[in-house]
């Protein structure tokens, strides 16, 4: 068995091989394109399970994905638009669907086209299931000694965020155990879901070889006494991987979690380099780590687009280069291994060589003159 955290830019996609050609998808990103060649790369004929965190596109878009036609082609009334996407393609093949019922379900495509196949009988509404959890955290996949669960959201959680109309709140914190190991799949999730995890645990911290830092390393809607409690008593991770784009408009990855977790001592892993660690993104390409080895949404070559100024000249703007791209870790007799975690960490620390600043290797110190 193995877990890939999809490059799919910014956006979240985990896929999960469980062998015989069968796997388990965790969010898609917000195109299918890159979870589709992962699945075809490694021959996938059946998913056992498709799971949503909640319904923004830049998770749910790669399960539903409606292909935009030109005003052009509209006008001459051409075909309709056609969806695409893992819950269309493979819908034929995927034994279970589990989604959290939030404030954007109805009017995403993902929740549209969901709707759509259970009213045509092409998903029967047994094997569709709501993602939540009670005292306990809900199994959702076992296989022998390896176990998907749901850590969050509780129904209470769900109400509370469907009445803020915050989808984020309500977002599936998902857990892979396998010998003893921990994987925690975080999604968008929010720091009062982490206090009613650690409440349920006995007011224990959780401890992982891995997490996906929530939100793509954004500031979850709290304080610093959150974040400083979020490092340091509900979560100790080894590794943690940030699902970022090379360009995005949140500032993601922020300083502040990246700082704090360095701290004290997990590797920072992210699918693609950002302008906060190194001004000239041309440089690193193939990437960090050399050639992607997986589907990822990263370029290896030089993939330039051109956006046009107010003034009406144009800039050139470089997109999708890789920092450690598609993750691979292994399933063991003696846990999770990840895949080139020192080739990772060497490619970053030439960075640091050539005069980079890498959020991951950046002090506190440093950080606050910024």
């Amino acid at each position: 068995m193995r877990v890939l955290f999809v490059d799919v830019g910014q956006g979240t996609c985990q896929v999960i091989l469980t062998g015989d050609r069968k796997a388990i998808v965790i969010d898609t990103g917000s195109h299918p394109r890159t979870v589709i060649r992962t699945l075809r790369l490694f021959r996938i004929e059946t998913i056992e399970l498709l799971c949503v965190s909640h319904s923004h596109t830049d998770h749910s878009g790669g399960a539903a994905y409606k292909k935009k036609q030109s005003k052009k082609k509209r006008n001459r009334k051409l075909r309709p638009s056609t969806t695409m996407g893992v819950l269309a393609h493979y819908q034929d093949a995927i034994e279970r669907v589990a989604y959290v019922p939030d404030v954007d379900l109805p009017k995403s495509q993902f929740g549209k086209l969901l709707a759509q196949l259970i009213k045509d009988g092409k998903l029967l509404r047994e094997n569709v299931e709501q993602i939540t959890r009670k005292r306990k955290p809900e199994v959702l996949w076992q296989r022998g000694e390896t176990v998907l669960t749901a850590l969050s959201p509780l129904g209470g959680t769900v109400v509370g965020a469907m009445v803020g109309s915050n989808a984020n709140a309500s977002s599936a914190i998902l857990e892979l155990r396998h010998r003893g190991d921990r994987i925690v799949f975080a999604a968008d999730s929010e720091y009062q879901q982490w206090r009613d995890i650690f409440r349920l645990r006995g007011n224990r911290v959780l401890n992982c070889h891995a997490i996906t830092l929530p939100h793509h390393g954004g500031l979850m809607h709290g304080t610093t006494a959150d974040l400083e409690w979020f490092t340091s008593s509900a979560v100790q991770a080894e590794v943690v991987v940030v699902s970022v784009g090379t360009r995005n408009g949140h500032e993601h990855p922020r300083p502040e979690p990246i700082r704090a977790l360095a701290a004290i001592g997990a590797q920072i892993v992210c699918t693609q380099i950002t302008e906060q660690c190194c001004a000239d993104l041309e440089s690193c390409r193939p990437g960090v780590m050399g050639v992607p080895r997986y589907p990822c949404r990263s370029s290896s070559t030089k993939d330039v687009k051109k956006k046009k100024t107010k003034a009406g000249g144009s800039i050139e703007r470089s997109h999708n280069v890789a920092c450690a791209s598609t993750i691979a870790v292994r399933l063991t007799e003696i846990g999770f291994e990840f895949e080139r975690l020192d080739a990772h960490r060497d490619g970053v620390d030439r960075l640091v060589a050539e005069g980079h600043s890498p959020l991951c290797r950046v002090t506190s110190a440093h950080s606050a003159e910024r």
